[in-house]
């Protein structure tokens, strides 16, 4: 059995393409660029505006793909997911329907539109929701309605073990309560 607060599995991806950190750094440099044009501008019409928007490009933007993580949890509640700075709390993952835990790789882009947050309506893959950061494996959930979940990780293999894990103790949880109340 569980304790309280011990994870069966725990991971925190980030980003780690190097194009992705490219991106935020030529987004920082558009921003610095789009302030120091528009402070030099003699026009007070719309340099608020400029300044605002050099702001939001050159630090938040940036800022929101460097921030980003990916943290899987199973522990005694089930399974939980987080997308930071998307989720302000990790999302727990219904398992009462659970059919299939697959440890797969996959092609990003054109199995699921690339790396983030992506619903899935492709007969091919499947219809559903992704969630993942880096790299092509990930473990692939599908639930008795047909509809999948895909969850990004570097340890796929782990994290299916720990689910099944983590499934077979509550099936055993549950049919102790169902032989207790008979």
């Amino acid at each position: 059995m569980l304790s309280d607060d011990e994870p069966l599995f725990l991971e925190v991806q980030h980003f780690s393409q190097w194009w992705v950190k490219a991106l935020a750094g030529a987004l920082f440099l558009v921003g610095i660029w789009m302030v120091v044009v528009t402070t030099t501008l003699h026009h007070a019409t719309g340099r608020v505006v400029l300044i605002v928007e050099g702001a939001v490009v050159g630090l938040l933007i940036p800022a929101l793909i460097v921030s980003a993580s990916l943290t899987t949890r199973v522990d005694k509640a089930g399974l939980s997911i987080r997308f930071r700075p998307f989720h302000l709390r990790p999302k727990r993952i219904d398992l009462s329907q659970l059919a299939d835990v697959q440890a797969i790789t996959y092609r990003p882009v054109a199995d699921y539109g690339g790396w983030g947050i992506h619903y899935s309506f492709s007969k091919r893959v499947g219809r559903g929701k992704t969630y993942n950061v880096s790299g092509n494996r990930g473990v692939k959930l599908t639930f008795a309605n047909g509809r999948h979940l895909l969850i990004g990780s570097q340890r796929p293999e782990e994290l299916a073990a720990a689910i099944l894990q983590w499934w077979d103790q509550s099936r055993d949880q549950s049919a102790e309560r169902w032989a207790q109340t008979t």
